[in-house]
């Protein structure tokens, strides 16, 4: 939607697997690790954007997300692009996955600090797998994620984006868009 706004602001959804799936934890700590690379690209490295993020919900029919707010959004989508690319395409270290894994971690158990959020993620978990145990069984099993299990899981999902544009657009590289 164009608007006359001196930021862009972009956000793509792509379907990703449902907490119930086998490689839910693997994409959980693959968009952890994408958000952390954003960060340091899009951010610190260029300065494109202030928040750029990457996220996947926990839903039983679900997405990943891809944000950024910037007056340059061709840079700014062309890094994204090439960092989900670069999880794609190459196996990321160990050190890596499991840092991302243990800070997802506890990211996790941070928002718990409610009854109502315990019993609202709890509750998606149950309804999703039909077992009480399962975010326990998912806490424990981000841990154990591997690098190779990270790359498929980008590989297969973060793909087909669809792209929502709030700003001026009318200088947005549309090709960048579609050749996700």
């Amino acid at each position: 939607m164009s608007r006359d706004l001196p930021t862009v602001y972009v956000r793509g959804y792509f379907s990703a697997p449902t907490i119930a799936a086998a490689d839910y934890p693997a994409m959980y700590v693959g968009m952890s690790i994408l958000q952390s690379r954003l960060f340091q690209e899009v951010r610190i490295k260029r300065n494109l954007s202030y928040a750029p993020g990457a996220s996947v919900a926990q839903r039983m029919t679900n997405f990943g997300s891809l944000y950024v707010s910037t007056p340059n959004p061709n840079a700014a989508i062309k890094v994204i692009q090439d960092e989900v690319r670069k999880m794609q395409t190459s196996v990321l270290s160990q050190d890596e996955v499991r840092d991302a894994a243990l800070a997802a971690r506890t990211r996790l158990l941070q928002n718990l600090e409610a009854s109502a959020d315990i019993a609202d993620i709890v509750g998606r978990f149950t309804l999703a797998t039909g077992d009480p145990q399962s975010f326990d069984t998912f806490l424990a099993r981000i841990t154990t994620v591997t690098p190779g299990e990270v790359q498929q899981a980008m590989d297969k999902y973060a793909h087909r984006v669809d792209f929502a544009l709030l700003g001026n657009v009318k200088d947005v590289d549309q090709s960048l868009l579609t050749s996700f």
